[in-house]
């Protein structure tokens, strides 16, 4: 039986929830600001916008900031979406899994997807995307940030003193996956966070 990397992994932030937060709530990098304000820009609407794998809920605050009417967050840590709900309130908070929304079709003008595929194999990946896709408006746009190397691998992260799981994809598999299903590449936006990790920030329109 396949080792289920997902529920190692939410188990692993439900046990540093506090730890994470502490560390990246107050995170507000020029570069990761310029993202986000970019996403609003390149918004048709600003109506309602879903931060997918949310977390203790930092982007979705600088995403009122930037003057997002309506912002709904997910998670598949109980702990984490505690914090976020803490920390702001304004927000709309769900237990759910990015595999099966439940929302319904063209629901959002926009969602972020940051750091949250990289735990995800192939296919889930892929199952992923499919549903970003369904529950945004036509023309709507997706920001996903995801690590990329030149060859597929798996990579186990014990930064917290816990597991966690990354799945890092090549640049091409997935903006290739992103084609596939139905988006178009706006822009592409690379970040070196360390001299080992590139993080692949990509805008698309539905």
């Amino acid at each position: 039986m396949e080792k289920d990397y997902v529920k190692e992994t939410i188990k692993t932030y439900e046990k540093v929830a506090d730890r994470y937060a502490e560390k990246w709530l107050n995170y507000r990098e020029e570069s990761y600001i310029d993202l986000l304000k970019n996403f609003v820009n390149l918004l048709k609407n600003k109506e309602r916008v879903l931060d997918a794998g949310c977390g203790p809920g930092r982007d979705i605050k600088i995403l009122y900031e930037l003057g997002i009417k309506e912002v709904y967050g997910i998670d598949l840590s109980k702990n984490m979406l505690n914090i976020a709900k803490e920390y702001e309130p304004r927000g709309k908070y769900f237990i759910m899994d990015i595999r099966k929304l439940e929302f319904s079709n063209e629901f959002f003008d926009g969602i972020i997807c940051i750091g949250v595929l990289v735990h995800l194999n192939k296919e889930d990946f892929i199952r992923s995307l499919k549903e970003l896709y369904r529950v945004l408006k036509k023309e709507g746009i997706l920001l996903l940030s995801v690590k990329i190397d030149k060859e597929e691998k798996i990579l186990i992260d014990k930064k917290y003193g816990e597991i966690r799981y990354f799945f890092i994809y090549t640049e091409n598999f997935v903006k290739d996956s992103l084609k596939n299903v139905g988006f178009e590449i706006l822009e592409t936006r690379y970040n070196n966070s360390s001299d080992k990790e590139i993080w692949l920030n990509l805008f698309c329109k539905k």
